[in-house]
């Protein structure tokens, strides 16, 4: 019985041991082309009747040309792959120590490892069966982050920089979660897709950390031990496993080419023990990090007292020069010594609630700001 199909196919000597869960096999083309067998469009069988495997695809009965499934990550310790452990290390050690002292560089790295996951994705499950040069795609990837980050680094982008900021901590959480496991946490028919809406129902969480000023300094010291223990781990991880351990999980969750069919499912996604143990590591070290950076780090995320990082903008600044003219009116000529002396501005009450300012401000968030421009 193959997925509730009558007619049951002829085991193949030469068949290569692929997960029996997902896809049929079949003997021949003939036995295929010969065999009404009903599957669902976006599987492939697989083909071993001249000792080479063929991918073939049920929906139109052509065989899918395979080529090499060219990531970006290089082999061994090539250009690509030298270049990727200095990326990840550069970037992950100074996020998990100290993130959150980070402010502009941060909000960069946020935006910046948005880019380069938003281009890196597209680009390996688009490429065709000849393959596209690694070290091409190392550039390209490494020019978005690049480009993200200087976004991110300006003040107009800050706002998006923290929002991203939020979103990819979470997914770097879920990430390791889903590849925690050799085939994926959730291995089964059907379930591939259940492994990223858990990673991405974890980064909405992590960018809606952010609206809310209560939760906003908490979701930052999360999501920036998450991006740095994830990029430091990695970084390590390729140094011993090189691309077999950390790295083949990512390609495993993320890349699903049709010309990249035999690479990737038919390789499958079985990392050494030492991978599965600093994935763990790094997950248990994400809270370790964000607590240690609490304490170490008191300070409000932004720390600029511009007019348009102030809750309010533009209300806030109104509300403190009101306050400063009123005292300038009230006090005394001087060597008179009548009336009070006015309290200095920093004592009467100004609003300080800065956009990434931390929960004991007046009003912090940006869903404050919102609700005070309505």
């Amino acid at each position: 019985m193959v997925d509730a199909c009558p007619i049951a196919l002829p085991p193949n000597p030469y068949a290569i041991d692929f997960p029996a869960f997902l896809y049929p096999r079949t003997s021949s083309l003939a036995d295929f082309s010969s065999s009404p067998v009903l599957l669902k469009r976006d599987r492939f069988v697989i083909v071993n009747s001249t000792g080479e495997p063929t991918v073939i695809n049920p929906a139109t009965r052509q065989a899918v040309a395979q080529g090499p499934a060219s990531d970006g990550g290089g082999a061994g310790f090539d250009a690509p792959a030298l270049i990727w452990i200095g990326y990840t290390i550069a970037v992950g050690l100074p996020m998990m120590f100290a993130g959150i002292r980070g402010w502009r560089l941060s909000t960069g790295v946020g935006v910046g490892l948005a880019a380069a996951v938003g281009s890196w994705a597209p680009i390996i499950n688009s490429i065709g069966p000849s393959g596209v040069s690694d070290i091409v795609i190392a550039v390209i990837v490494l020019g978005f982050s690049i480009a993200g980050f200087v976004f991110g680094v300006i003040p107009f982008g800050r706002l998006v920089g923290i929002f991203c900021l939020g979103f990819t901590g979470g997914l770097a959480f879920g990430i390791r979660i889903m590849i925690l496991r050799p085939g994926l946490l959730f291995n089964g028919s059907g379930a591939y897709v259940t492994n990223w809406v858990l990673i991405v129902l974890l980064g909405a969480m992590g960018a809606m950390s952010m609206i809310w000023g209560r939760s906003q300094r908490a979701g930052l010291l999360f999501s920036c031990a998450s991006v740095g223990t994830f990029l430091t781990f990695l970084g390590a991880d390729l140094i011993i496993h090189k691309q077999a351990g950390f790295s083949r999980g990512l390609r495993f969750l993320f890349d699903r080419n049709a010309s990249h069919f035999l690479d990737i499912i038919g390789g499958g996604y079985d990392p050494p023990g030492a991978t599965l143990l600093l994935i763990g590591i790094s997950l248990g070290a994400t809270p370790i990090f964000a607590v240690g950076q609490h304490f170490v780090f008191k300070h409000p995320f932004d720390r600029t007292k511009e007019k348009n990082d102030i809750v309010g903008g533009l209300e806030g600044a109104e509300i403190s020069e009101k306050n400063d003219s009123a005292g300038v009116r009230q006090r005394p000529p001087a060597g008179l010594g009548i009336g009070p002396r006015p309290a200095p501005a920093w004592g009467r009450g100004v609003p300080m609630s800065g956009v990434f300012g931390s929960a004991q401000r007046t009003a912090s968030g940006l869903w404050d700001s919102w609700r005070r421009k309505q």
